[in-house]
């Protein structure tokens, strides 16, 4: 099969994909797409106005922006799920189960390592940079995935081969424009370095936030299993042993929000002492510490010019991509990452056109960064037809092989 063969195969099983949606589905992907996107271009924009309205307070402010903002996520995710519990009364034997807590934990560690190293970065990285950094998270995913989940999926073809390449020329081409025109400082150099590093955990976020979706939520399948392990027992015969607590999809999704947020608040406390490490902070010691979170905490909360403003906004733009990648990450991991890949190239467009809302007075080369902006969406388009192309064999397999397991000896007569 040639080359022009195979991109007409994918092509045609991509647009099945599209044709067999529900409206509902349609709406569904939309939403979760609109707030991925929106929600990460608010929090880039917003964090790097809201770093610089910190008043007579030292050091990255990371710890002071991830709690306030964790905090507030917590209580936006758990209220909801209480009272989902206390009025509905889903199925949960799943949740505390020791998959289902360790999953969690994981899930809140990734997202808080993310958050700290993440946010104290920001203020040293230049901001356009910092929106096409964001895209090298779909590398770390596409690893990930393959490590952890085993995919049967071929990786070494030639769509995934060019949306590498378009990725990476993005990156590249938007470091270029924004180290190219001034003297290389070897201190943002390295907390660029931090910058990009911090995608391996979030990366890992994706990947245990698919596992955890997956493995506890019900899928209309179940029900049709189920009915076959009936015709088991009425035989007198043992079913194969598969059963998994689970519930469905609006608890498990609550669940996950509200728990990997609070195990996200103990892992900033583990991480706290890095808030007197000589590489990453200004303050020599734990008392000085608390006393410059203290006045953080008094900026944001008041005292601080539009200290607040920018932290509505961050929180509101962290709420909605928690929200859009949780929905995008039942179905992959690497669509959710390819997604937020996308927030890059409209938070970059969007500090061309209003230059005001760039704090880091970087004068941006607009044609580097519109080619960056370029090749980053063309990278995209092409990795979300071969995901969408490729995911229908895949699940048909899975089906076909669940079925197999499942077979009543009325089929084998």
């Amino acid at each position: 099969m040639t080359f022009r063969d195979d991109m007409e195969v994918h092509f045609s099983r991509f647009m099945d994909t599209i044709r067999t949606m529900s409206l509902f589905e349609w709406f569904i992907v939309a939403v979760s797409t609109g707030l991925t996107i929106g929600g990460s271009t608010l929090q880039l924009i917003s964090l790097n106005m809201w770093l610089e309205h910190f008043e007579d307070c030292k050091g990255t402010h990371s710890f002071s922006i991830v709690t306030a903002t964790t905090i507030f996520s917590f209580t936006m995710f758990t209220v909801p799920f209480v009272c989902r519990l206390v009025i509905t009364r889903p199925k949960t034997a799943f949740i505390f189960t020791k998959r289902s807590m360790l999953l969690m934990m994981a899930i809140g560690t990734c997202n808080g390592c993310n958050g700290i190293f993440l946010v104290a970065a920001s203020s040293n990285t230049p901001e356009i940079l910092q929106a096409f950094l964001i895209s090298s998270q779909i590398i770390w995913t596409l690893l990930f995935v393959k490590i952890i989940l085993r995919e049967d999926r071929k990786y070494m073809n030639p769509f995934v081969a060019g949306s590498f390449i378009l990725s990476m020329g993005g990156i590249l081409l938007g470091a270029a424009a924004e180290f190219g025109h001034t003297d290389i400082d070897a201190n943002k150099i390295y907390w660029t370095l931090i910058y990009a590093g911090s995608m391996i955990p979030v990366s890992l976020y994706n990947v245990f936030n698919m596992m955890y979706l997956r493995e506890f939520t019900e899928r209309p399948e179940d029900a049709e299993h189920a009915a076959q392990k009936e015709l088991y027992y009425e035989c007198g015969e043992d079913a194969p042993v598969d059963d998994k607590p689970q519930s469905d999809p609006t608890t498990v999704k609550m669940c996950m929000l509200a728990f990997s947020t609070f195990f996200q608040v103990i892992a900033f406390a583990v991480f706290f002492p890095l808030n007197w490490a000589p590489w990453f902070s200004e303050t020599p010691n734990v008392h000085e510490a608390l006393t410059n979170i203290h006045k953080e905490y008094k900026c944001i909360y008041g005292s601080c010019h539009k200290n607040f403003l920018y932290y509505s906004l961050f929180a509101a733009g962290y709420v909605f991509t928690y929200l859009g990648v949780t929905f995008l990450n039942y179905y992959s991991a690497t669509l959710a990452s390819i997604v937020t890949q996308l927030a890059a190239p409209m938070s970059a467009l969007t500090l061309i056109i209003v230059p005001a809302w760039n704090v880091s007075n970087n004068t941006p080369n607009v044609g580097y960064n519109l080619g960056a902006t370029f090749l980053i969406i063309m990278g995209a388009l092409l990795y979300t037809a071969w995901e969408q192309s490729t995911a229908h064999s895949e699940n048909a397999a899975k089906k076909l092989k669940r079925d197999a397991d499942l077979q009543t000896p009325f089929v084998n007569e």
